[in-house]
């Protein structure tokens, strides 16, 4: 793969750097970790109007069609500032899993929020004991009604605190650790039978 990046790309790499510079100040960067459900919406929301959330998708979808080595362009340039807004969780796994697996009415009803900044996501994936198998899912789904009804327990799901919406890997065929079987659910974050278990609880635990 060629990894020269373009002008357009060392454009965006400068903005972003400076912006990271002149933002991420460390002893502000630790106060936001402590409040606003551990970043700053005031950072999402500029991320928003710099167009930065709406990086990686499609045109017809309202975003700007860029590739994934744009978006390590950016992703490079907040690793070096530790940037703790939820751009991977909201934007690379959750809205990504939206944009290639939803149905043009959901990346119409989600996608968005996500662009500008109004909406907070997160993908559900990884279970108890899966580690990187990502087919070894527990979690079932089963028809209920004109709907489906979900069972199961997720971990380590980044930015599952925050976030409104969730995209959840469920099982509606198979057995466990099946590699087919699987599916994607858009679920409410706020849904009636929903546990969410922030992290932050166990500070100061071994």
């Amino acid at each position: 793969m060629n990894f020269t990046y373009s002008e357009e790309q060392n454009l965006l790499r400068d903005s972003v750097r400076k912006w990271v510079q002149d933002t991420y100040v460390f002893e502000r960067r630790r106060r936001q970790l402590r409040e606003h459900g551990g970043f700053d919406p005031a950072n999402w929301a500029q991320m928003a109007e710099l167009g930065w959330l709406a990086l990686p998708f499609a045109e017809e979808d309202g975003g700007f069609g860029g590739s994934l080595l744009d978006v390590t362009v950016l992703l490079e340039e907040f690793g070096k500032g530790l940037v703790v807004e939820p751009y991977l969780a909201t934007v690379v796994l959750a809205g990504g899993a939206i944009a290639r697996a939803g149905s043009a009415a959901q990346r119409a009803a989600l996608l968005p929020g996500i662009i500008d900044g109004s909406r907070q996501a997160a993908l559900a994936f990884t279970e108890a004991g899966s580690r990187y198998a990502l087919h070894d899912v527990a979690t079932r789904a089963v028809r209920d009604g004109d709907g489906w009804k979900l069972d199961g327990a997720k971990i380590a799901v980044l930015n599952g605190d925050a976030a409104d919406t969730l995209v959840v890997v469920a099982r509606t065929a198979g057995t466990q650790r099946d590699a087919d079987g699987l599916s994607l659910f858009v679920v409410d974050a706020g849904a009636a039978g929903i546990t969410r278990r922030p992290w932050r609880a166990f500070d100061g635990f071994r």
